[in-house]
């Protein structure tokens, strides 16, 4: 039996060259002779994960194009993306259709050769432009065109790159997202992949896009108002996520007749979730202020929560959602009585109250 000491060292580096960095590691760790032989690939893969380990690119500096273009270049950089943080840029033009576009200045805005090589690789994202029937399937959103795509990149607009580039991340494990609520296509694609994923549209989770996102933290950008509610509830949706915390969460679902573009009705469909297909195990919501259905939502999807926390920010936060705790209560006895660990509920304008309910929880719940 041929064993890697018998194997020519041209061999030797083929098979290390056609595995993952990690596994690359592992395989020339095997013994010295492997590990002289793939010294230098594996000073290649060292020198590539310090230098794509972790990511936060800055608009003024172009570097969320320059990523993609890397990518588009060297498939392969996307192995050593661990970690990235996204900072979305505060620049906007005003579209009366979706209200708002973020968008950079006009130096900001991608060479006109390289509009269409961006949306080819958008084309390849086919989640961008879907959204969840009745019946699970994924349908064309008529709301979200190419056309409107190819607009919004022609102006420069950070939005519909940031889920081009994140959906050939395949190795991100932690995402650290500071959005600014004028995300129409960031939301629009996350929303196509969480109902994939909810209705099995994926052959594998372990093969789709996110299979190894397995931390996402959020923050809003400012003192007062929040983040959209639906990105917890999209996020969430991931199989593989383990852990979400948001800071400054808060809204509360509208009729859908004052609902912008459906998403309402797709996420009711989804509520409760016919089968749990979320891993989350911790579940962290600081100065938030999000309706029990919106709360619901995300829990009615969880498997196996260990951990829930949530800390009001009050009115300040979002004046259309009221805090429930004894709605959060009955939601989690429903769906996580059988895994919760840990759960704090923390209302400090209410810390005077004797209401079984609305009193502030000081310690955590520990079940044995």
């Amino acid at each position: 039996m041929a064993s890697l000491a018998s194997m020519p060292p041209e061999l030797l580096l083929l098979i290390a060259d056609a595995l993952s960095p990690k596994d690359a590691y592992c395989f020339a760790a095997t013994d010295r002779l492997t590990w002289r032989t793939c010294a230098s690939l594996v000073a290649t893969h060292k020198e590539l994960a310090e230098n794509y380990g972790f990511i936060c690119p800055e608009g003024s500096n172009f570097t969320l194009w320059r990523l993609l273009d890397e990518l588009l270049t060297t498939p392969r950089v996307a192995d050593y993306v661990l970690e990235l943080q996204l900072d979305m840029p505060q620049m906007f033009y005003f579209d009366p259709r979706y209200i708002w576009y973020s968008a950079g200045t006009p130096s900001l805005k991608p060479a006109l050769e390289d509009v269409d090589k961006y949306l080819t690789a958008a084309n390849d994202v086919e989640f961008l432009f879907s959204t969840a029937s009745e019946r699970g399937s994924i349908q064309r959103d008529r709301e979200f065109t190419p056309e409107d795509l190819r607009r919004s990149i022609e102006e420069g607009c950070t939005d519909p790159i940031a889920i081009i580039v994140l959906s050939r991340l395949h190795a991100l494990n932690n995402l650290r997202l500071v959005p600014c609520n004028h995300e129409f296509w960031f939301l629009r694609g996350l929303q196509g992949l969480a109902a994939a994923y909810v209705h099995s549209t994926f052959s594998s989770i372990s093969h789709g896009p996110f299979e190894n996102l397995k931390k996402v933290q959020l923050s809003h950008d400012d003192t007062e108002s929040s983040i959209r509610w639906e990105w917890a509830v999209l996020f969430t949706r991931l199989p593989n996520l383990e852990y979400f915390s948001a800071h400054m969460l808060g809204g509360s679902p509208r009729p859908p007749s004052e609902e912008a573009g459906g998403l309402y009705e797709a996420l009711e469909s989804w509520k409760p979730a016919k089968s749990p297909t979320s891993n989350l195990k911790t579940l962290l919501l600081s100065y938030a202020m999000v309706s029990f259905e919106v709360v619901d939502m995300i829990l009615s999807n969880c498997k196996a929560l260990e951990t829930f926390e949530y800390h009001v920010g009050g009115a300040l936060i979002s004046w259309d959602a009221e805090y429930d705790p004894r709605g959060f209560m009955y939601s989690l006895i429903k769906y996580c009585s059988h895994s919760l660990r840990r759960l704090v509920l923390e209302n400090e304008d209410e810390c005077e109250s004797v209401s079984l309910y609305t009193t502030k929880f000081t310690s955590s719940l520990i079940k044995p």
